[in-house]
């Protein structure tokens, strides 16, 4: 990673462009394509995600050179996706040829989805390289003041090499390999013939290995293809042209089976992008017309037929009907969503009709936001890959320093320098560090593909690494391990007023509240039809309560806390309610009521505590802001460890970090993700309530519970421990596997083409060991 030279550039200023490359499966080719790209003029930083296949960029705000783009991607045997750029020409009316080469140009080209600008000034005319779709260019166009007309929109010509190339060129070698292999038994040796065909079969065999390893030359990377590269040229000078046909016809081969491997593991990111249609039948004054979803905006209808998957997020308008959830949520049992309930696209419709108004455009929907969280997830490296990284730069140069002490000491003692060369060939291919480099980044991406499935959005590798670490949970009460749906239980009249005038005066200072003990009181007015005077002068005091003035006259509404800050010659006199939170209503003289409000405890809580304990996570905490009473009942029936009630917003945070000195063990926060986010961002893992994919939870927390369900804490932990167990073997196979045909060159039993057998086969092994985390883990509930 190159620094930016020119400093009239900061880092804020730099744009950030994301590419879709095919053809690199290799992690060390794409960190030879990243070098060489930050050779370039431009690019500050690259960065390519082997197991996405998305090439990631930082740049300076001009112009990107498209031609010497492809052209460096391609001398390192990768190809851009043709389906992913598009290339339009327009008209910029009423625009001179100045705005359209000066203002325009630059405004364009500050948009990550702008490639290129190029425009004719005679003609005011605009083609423009770009990733996003005709409408989205047309209307920033349109933005900035720009009359497009006569657009025309096509697939950029971006030369796609026939993927079976690769295929097509091992069958060959193989061929000649296996007729040279065939002359020579007949001839009792290797012959003038037999070499003849071995050389086609390095030919054939090599060129994209050749050139990769050329490609990798160019920016001083001593990769598996160099070293391959010298491992067959270092046969060839010592007469082995039967084995350097063999080593170059099964490194062809093994790249193949790694192409497929690696393809393997990307698809299971595909496969969240195709669970969506693309198309929308769109509601109309004379019917119904099938739209393309990017084509609909938020606030049209939609109609979404029986059987059918939803394909935007919306608000159902008309009709009933059970929906499955679980591509977004993990729910395995279909939810009943009834007129005024929000659905997410990609979740499958059930025996109803829906009429439904679509809420967020296409590339906004829950789903894609998921899509959008987990690409990025599966960019971000973990702890221990960062590790495997740095371990990987260390290793190959040692390993290629002991291949040269092999070629040059062992032979001062026996002569033999022959045979002590091709035992340093042998070593050369043990040196690849390919199967120790990739193991850990598909092992922790089918990790994250596993959790998006099961409803667990989880924001990165490192978060995915913690969740097994962790020993403390801190439970935040309201909305968590309660439903967050406050109920009012009572009114009681603690002065000559009655319930009603109770009821009426709290719901009418309330109705001007954002809190959410607001709710249950003012639907119970509306209930008993109370005429609700209007408020004046609501102050909301924070964890405390809210005043306001009915009628002229000031009227205070909070916990007992509250009151007695306010009156504090006046005591309750054991009138506080024992069962359940409790607020008052009081003037500026005396008490005047109570309403008991019950938030009801979620029902799969205890089966989440229960679980988390028995996995050896403890002390299981709870932090609330209600009275003891309330908090002591809850904790009891939970079985939690220990609980901190009567808190303050602020007071949570600093609790928390007292909780965490104190256990001196990682610790989870786990809240709904809105007035508890200063705490989720102090803790070693925060986990937010997703409620179906808010915004709020997707943005604040590390993790998010899409459907709410406490139980998946537990199978998060599990997961984690599952994954991270993964990653060990596949770290520890790739080690163990070199060590010993380390050991078994020195008495001259491993040869070269089983090295290449033993470091492909080992790749393989850890890809397919790594995808095991795609399965679903074994059942912690019933």
């Amino acid at each position: 990673m190159r620094k930016i030279m020119d400093k009239s550039y900061s880092e804020s200023d730099l744009k950030d462009i994301t590419l879709h490359v095919d053809g690199i499966d290799c992690a060390q080719c794409g960190e030879s394509l990243c070098a060489d790209l930050e050779r370039s003029n431009n690019i500050t930083t690259a960065q390519f995600n082997i197991v996405s296949s998305e090439l990631e960029l930082k740049i300076e705000p001009v112009e990107v050179d498209f031609p010497h783009l492809k052209k460096i991607i391609g001398i390192h045997g990768g190809q851009l996706a043709d389906d992913k750029f598009w290339s339009s020409n327009f008209i910029a009316a009423k625009a001179n040829s100045s705005e359209v080469n000066g203002h325009l140009t630059a405004k364009l080209l500050e948009q990550p989805e702008i490639l290129s600008v190029s425009s004719n000034g005679s003609k005011d005319q605009v083609t423009v390289i770009h990733t996003n779709s005709r409408e989205e260019l047309t209307k920033f166009m349109t933005e900035f003041g720009f009359m497009v007309q006569n657009l025309t929109e096509k697939p950029t010509e971006i030369k796609q090499k026939a993927r079976n190339w690769p295929l097509v060129l091992t069958v060959i070698s193989g061929l000649f390999c296996a007729a040279g292999i065939g002359l020579g038994l007949l001839n009792s040796g290797q012959s003038e013939f037999s070499v003849g065909f071995y050389f086609f079969a390095i030919i054939f065999g090599g060129i994209f290995t050749g050139k990769k390893a050329l490609a990798a030359i160019r920016v001083f990377k001593l990769d598996m293809n160099v070293l391959m590269c010298i491992a067959v040229l270092g046969a060839i000078g010592i007469g082995e042209w039967n084995e350097a046909a063999m080593v170059v016809f099964l490194f062809s081969l093994s790249n193949l089976l790694e192409s497929y491997s690696v393809e393997r593991a990307r698809n299971a990111i595909k496969k969240l992008m195709n669970i969506s249609p693309d198309m929308a039948l769109l509601k109309q004054d004379n019917g119904t017309i099938l739209k393309n979803i990017k084509d609909i905006k938020p606030g049209e209808i939609i109609l979404i037929r029986a059987g059918e998957r939803v394909p935007m997020d919306g608000e159902v308008m008309e009709g009933i009907s059970h929906l499955d959830q679980s591509p977004i949520t993990g729910e395995s049992v279909p939810v009943e969503k009834n007129p005024g309930e929000k659905i997410f696209a990609g979740s499958i419709n059930g025996t109803g009709v829906l009429e439904v108004r679509v809420t967020h455009s296409s590339n906004q929907s829950t789903l894609a936001r998921i899509i959008k969280l987990v690409h990025k997830a599966s960019s971000q490296k973990a702890p221990v890959e960062k590790f495997v990284d740095k371990f990987a730069k260390i290793y190959t140069p040692v390993v290629v320093l002991i291949a040269i002490s092999i070629a040059l000491i062992p032979p001062l003692f026996s002569g033999e320098w022959g045979i002590w060369f091709y035992r340093s060939l042998v070593m050369l291919v043990i040196a690849c560090p390919c199967a120790l480099v990739i193991s850990t980044p598909v092992t922790l991406v089918s990790g994250l593909t596993r959790a998006a499935r099961d409803g667990l959005l989880i924001k990165g590798g490192s978060f995915l690494e913690m969740a097994g670490k962790i020993k403390t949970v801190v439970f935040d009460k309201t909305g968590t391990l309660t439903k967050g749906n406050p109920e009012l239980k009572n009114v009681k009249s603690l002065s000559g007023l009655s319930t009603d005038e109770i009821l009426m005066i709290a719901a009418a200072i309330e109705k001007k509240s954002e809190h959410h003990l607001a709710k249950p009181i003012i639907e119970r007015a509306k209930k008993r039809a109370l005429h609700l005077p209007e408020a004046g002068s609501v102050i909301s005091i924070p964890g405390k309560g809210i005043t306001g003035e009915v009628d002229g006259k000031k009227y205070f509404i909070g916990n007992h806390r509250f009151f007695e800050e306010i009156l504090l010659q006046i005591k309750l006199n054991g009138k506080f309610n024992t069962s359940g939170s409790a607020i008052y209503l009081w003037d500026e003289v005396q008490l005047l009521g109570e309403l008991e409000i019950f938030d009801p405890v979620r029902e799969e809580s205890a089966e989440a505590v229960a679980a988390l304990k028995k996995m050896g996570v403890a002390p299981i905490i709870m932090l609330t802001g209600d009275n003891k009473l309330a908090a002591t009942r809850i904790a009891q029936n939970l079985q939690l460890d220990d609980f901190h009630a009567e808190l303050l917003p602020d007071e949570k945070m600093r609790r928390l970090a007292d909780i965490m000195k104190k256990t001196n063990s990682k610790t989870a926060m786990v809240g709904d993700g809105i007035n508890d986010a200063p705490a989720l961002a102090a803790a070693d893992l925060g986990i937010a309530m997703g409620e179906g994919g808010t915004d709020i939870a997707l943005e604040t927390a590390d993790i998010a519970l899409m459907n709410d369900d406490l139980r998946k804490i537990p199978s998060l932990v599990q997961l984690s421990r599952r994954v991270m167990k993964i990653v060990r073997q596949n770290i520890a196979a790739a080690i163990l596997i070199k060590l010993i045909f380390t050991l078994l060159i020195i008495p001259g039993i491993a040869t070269l083409w089983l090295a290449v057998i033993a470091d492909v086969g080992t790749s393989l092994l850890v890809i397919l060991n790594g995808m095991r985390a795609l399965k679903k883990t074994p059942a912690i509930f019933n």
